[in-house]
This record gives structure tokens, C-alpha cells and sequence, in this order.
């Protein structure tokens, strides 16, 4: 039992989907047998992204001006401690919620 017990702390909750439908796990645990449900982890940790765009890459605002942001802007983002969120954080963002430079790439995108 003790294998298939997935655990959630305060920098990482879980979501788990499949068999008895979706459940979000933000202090505690649960049993998650494979072959029916899916756990997928987010990360509740604050992170730094810092955003640059230049010449080609440059801004364009409503009224068509070209705005260069050479010096960069710092997001500092999260995801909210709640069921709502985290669930639409999971559905959305996926394992880039541990990884910084997806998603810079995912707001350079933008």
C-alpha cells in the first residue's frame, strides 16, 4: 500500500483523475492504483520569470507602435492554493509549472 501512496506537501499538490473522477490533493494524500487514475504534480512555489524582447521580437501595442523591452520585465508568478486553480494550473500549464525556461518560452510566445 505504502508504494501506491502519493503524497501532497506545500510546494507541490496533485491532482488526480480517472477512475471516482478528478481530486485535488493540496494537504494529505491518496491512493492512486495505475491502471485507473493519473496523478499529475504542480508546483506551488513562486517563480521568477524574467522577459526580454528586442528588434525583430519587439512589442507591438494596440495603436501598431514597435516597443522594445531590452531591459527586461520580471513576472513573478504562482499558482493559488485553491481547488479551481490548481485543477485549471494542471489542465493548462501541465509539468511546466517546475520548469522556468517553458515557460518563458510559453509567454515569448505570446
Amino acid at each position: 500500500m505504502a508504494r501506491l501512496y502519493r503524497r501532497a506537501t506545500r510546494e507541490v499538490s496533485r491532482v488526480k483523475t480517472g477512475s471516482g473522477g478528478r481530486k485535488v490533493i493540496i494537504d494529505g494524500g491518496t491512493i492512486v492504483i495505475p491502471s485507473l487514475h493519473e496523478v499529475r504534480p504542480v508546483n506551488m512555489k513562486t517563480l521568477r520569470l524574467e522577459v526580454s524582447r528586442t528588434n525583430d521580437a519587439s512589442l507591438i501595442t494596440r495603436d501598431r507602435m514597435q516597443v522594445d523591452v531590452g531591459v527586461g520585465v520580471e513576472f513573478y508568478i504562482s499558482v493559488n492554493a485553491t481547488e479551481g486553480r490548481i485543477s485549471r494550473a494542471a489542465q493548462t500549464l501541465g509539468d511546466r509549472t517546475f520548469d522556468v525556461d517553458q515557460l518563458r518560452e510559453l509567454i515569448e510566445a505570446s
